[in-house]
C-alpha cells in the first residue's frame, strides 16, 4: 500500500488527541462505535464496523502524549501489515503560521 500522509490542525491540547487515539472512550467518539484499546504497548485495539467485520492494531509504539503508532494485524487482506502512526505537536496558530506558511488558508478558514 502508498504512503498516504495527512496533516491536521485540531484546537485541543495534544493530551486530548493522544487520549482520543489511545482509548475505546476516545476511539468510539472517532471511528467506529464500540471500539476497544487501552493505551498499552502492544495491546490489540478492536474496530468493529456492523456485526460481521472487524479490524484489529496493534499498538506498536506509545509515547504520550506525542507518539502512537499502530500495525493492522486482522482486517482485509489489503490493510494487513499497514501501519498508521500519528505525531501530535503542541503549538499555536502562530507557531503553525512560522513553521509552516502552507496553512495559512487552512488557519484563516477556523
Amino acid at each position: 500500500m502508498p504512503n498516504i500522509h495527512h496533516q491536521l490542525l485540531i484546537a485541543t491540547p495534544t493530551e486530548n488527541v493522544y487520549n482520543a487515539l489511545t482509548t475505546a472512550e476516545g476511539l468510539s467518539g472517532w471511528w467506529t462505535p464500540g471500539a476497544s484499546a487501552e493505551p498499552k504497548l502492544n495491546s490489540v485495539a478492536r474496530f468493529p464496523f456492523g456485526d460481521k467485520y472487524f479490524k484489529e492494531m496493534k499498538i506498536i509504539k506509545l509515547e504520550s502524549p506525542v507518539h502512537v503508532k499502530w500495525q493492522c494485524i486482522t482486517g482485509d487482506d489489503e490493510w494487513i501489515g499497514t501501519t498508521l502512526s500519528f505525531t501530535l505537536r503542541p503549538g499555536s496558530r502562530s507557531s503553525m503560521l512560522n513553521s509552516h506558511r502552507e496553512l495559512l488558508g487552512q488557519i484563516e478558514q477556523q
